[in-house]
């Protein structure tokens, strides 16, 4: 029990730091379009 859900911080961090690189990389592109 535990251990799966120290795995799912681990899943969530992970989603959580791609998500942010996503947007650190969508978001420049958008104010160089305009």
């Amino acid at each position: 029990m535990l251990f799966k859900r120290h795995v799912n911080f681990i899943f969530a961090s992970v989603c959580f730091v791609l998500a942010i690189q996503r947007k650190a990389y969508v978001v420049p592109q958008l104010y160089e379009d305009n």
